[in-house]
């Protein structure tokens, strides 16, 4: 929703915060605040994390995960890299790209992508996942996802690792 990266700033600053993991299990939301909670969570040099065989984290989500200065991808080898069909109502785990779209409209959303999200994922990333989420998003001017296999993820250090993490579970 609109003002979610000023909420989510807002909250983490007033919380005594024990664990510096934030899971992630999201389809999606508006660039300007994933932006804005990456960036809060790469200055507060926190870990993201998803479980592929549990989370979803698509769209918007995964411009957050970028931001972790560790991103864990755990539980992901299974998952086939590449547009997967799926029957009606069925629901995807894993890191899913695709271009951003304004109200349906992927070439709208193109200003806004490369002037926001596009250096924001330079600055998350190595060169070689910025280079792979950047020809993901741009292939894709569709609402299906783009999914990430595990060791796919962290060949290209989308991913840090793919070990969840101890002592922080829910």
């Amino acid at each position: 929703m609109p003002g979610d990266g000023a909420k989510f700033a807002e909250k983490l600053d007033k919380a005594n915060v024990q664990c510096q993991v934030i899971r992630l299990n999201s389809s999606g939301g508006l660039g300007v605040d994933a932006v804005q909670i990456g960036t809060y969570i790469r200055d507060h040099q926190m870990t993201t994390w998803t479980d592929g065989s549990l989370d979803t984290c698509s769209s918007a989500c995964n411009r957050i995960f970028a931001g972790g200065l560790n991103r864990i991808y755990s539980n992901a080898k299974f998952i086939q890299t590449g547009k997967i069909s799926r029957s009606r109502g069925e629901v995807l785990h894993g890191l899913g790209y695709h271009h951003p779209n304004k109200n349906g409209d992927f070439a709208a959303a193109e200003p806004h992508y490369q002037r926001n999200i596009v250096p924001f994922l330079k600055a998350m990333l190595p060169p070689k996942a910025f280079d792979w989420v950047y020809s993901a998003d741009q292939s894709n001017l569709t609402h299906d996802m783009i999914w990430l296999n595990g060791d796919k993820a962290l060949e290209l250090g989308i991913s840090t690792s793919d070990q969840a993490p101890a002592g922080c579970l829910p």
